[in-house]
């Protein structure tokens, strides 16, 4: 999933001497580009040092490669993780924090690691820096918690992803507080694959809470509005178009978490997921990630919110880095079909989520579930200085 989003938040580990960092690291404006030989539609999807050729990532040295790209200060302060500002003296949110913004803990220093890419992006925690041979800082962010069910099983928390809301919300201050030891009664969210990392580690199943309710820390508010009735003409379930490669198709759902587009003043990408209404459990395949880039951003309209019913037209099935996704293009539009109450999450047990994730779990990627085992013991941090290197996302 690449993404952008306007919130300021850091997590922090110490730099990691890494070469060209792989897709999936965060461009300038938070989102997450792609590098050699990974589909492109444009030069805004590949990272610095990398244009789009014959719809492919090329690396050529130098340049800007995704949007909104801006050069981080060669003195070693770090960027926010997420924000396209740039850093600052002063801190703000929660944490202490030496010449950063966001909230945790930051700091720089001098060593030397080589990254194309460069950019700003989000979570909860600290960071740590330190200048490159082109003089950019590459900042490693951790992206979330490592937790231990009750079962003693791992299930790693995302919450990179929708971290704008989790602030809204109020249960970010907790979140990035939680050091070892702390516990979480509920675990739930988007059950997906995470492809925010420095590409040391495959991709991981993980869990993004789309907002305080999925994790016990608040109750969700329905979106007021006319209850959604009747499905488009023409639009297709989640379930009847998921993993069909059969071109442009229109979908329909409602909305389980989002990090909203913008086109002015800045254009940022949009992640939204979909998940067909259901009545019980819903059925598997039936939630997926919509993607929308901000090249186009100003064609989509109005972004929705969390339990909202709406049709996309004209998205492709296109997976990044091993995750299902749709995206939109200069022709997609987002349509308001009314509101509807969020899916009921699919009951997975600690087991299914983790490093052993099973067939049976796998097909619940990209949908709302709430994990059994409770209760949840952090068991890796920023906080504590051991956040788990799946977690781990280095940007410069």
């Amino acid at each position: 999933m690449r993404r952008s989003a306007i919130l300021t938040a850091t997590l922090l580990l110490a730099p990691l001497g890494l070469g060209c960092p792989g897709s999936g690291t965060p461009d300038a404006g938070g989102d997450v580009c792609r590098t050699s030989n990974e589909s492109c539609a444009s030069g805004a999807d590949c990272c610095s040092g990398f244009l789009c050729s014959n719809s492919v990532c090329t690396f050529v040295g130098g340049g800007n490669g995704g949007n909104n790209s801006s050069s981080n200060s060669s003195s070693g302060s770090s960027t926010s993780h997420p924000s396209s500002s740039s850093s600052s003296s002063s801190s703000s949110g929660f944490g202490n924090s030496s010449s950063s913004s966001g909230f945790g803990n930051s700091s720089s220093s001098s060593g030397s690691v080589s990254s194309n890419s460069s950019g700003s992006s989000s979570g909860l925690g600290t960071s740590s820096s330190g200048s490159s041979s082109s003089g950019a800082v590459a900042t490693t962010y951790c992206d979330g918690l490592g937790l231990t069910s009750s079962e003693g099983n791992t299930v790693l928390l995302e919450t990179y992803v929708f971290g704008t809301q989790l602030e809204t919300d109020g249960c970010s201050t907790t979140l990035a507080a939680d050091g070892d030891g702390a516990q979480l009664q509920t675990l739930g969210g988007i059950y997906d694959l995470d492809p925010h990392d420095n590409d040391a580690t495959a991709p991981a199943d993980a869990l993004f809470p789309a907002g305080c309710d999925d994790l016990g820390l608040s109750t969700f508010t329905p979106p007021s509005g006319t209850p959604f009735t009747t499905p488009p003409t023409g639009a297709s379930t989640i379930a009847a178009a998921f993993g069909q490669d059969a071109g442009v198709v229109s979908l329909f759902g409602v909305v389980t978490a989002i990090e909203p587009w913008a086109s002015t003043p800045t254009a940022y990408n949009g992640s939204v997921y979909l998940q067909d209404l259901a009545v019980g459990t819903p059925p598997p395949q039936s939630g997926v990630l919509v993607f929308f880039p901000k090249a186009d951003a100003a064609t989509y309209g109005t972004a929705p919110v969390r339990g909202d019913v709406v049709e996309v037209s004209n998205v492709t099935w296109s997976p990044y880095k091993g995750q299902s996704e749709f995206t939109a293009g200069a022709t997609s539009v987002v349509t308001l079909l009314g509101t509807a109450s969020l899916p009921s999450p699919v009951s997975l047990s600690s087991t299914d989520v983790g490093p052993t994730a099973t067939a049976n779990s796998l097909q619940y990627l990209g949908m709302r579930v709430v994990v059994s085992d409770s209760p949840f013991t952090v068991s890796g941090s920023s906080t504590s200085g051991d956040c788990p290197a799946d977690l781990e996302d280095t940007v410069n």
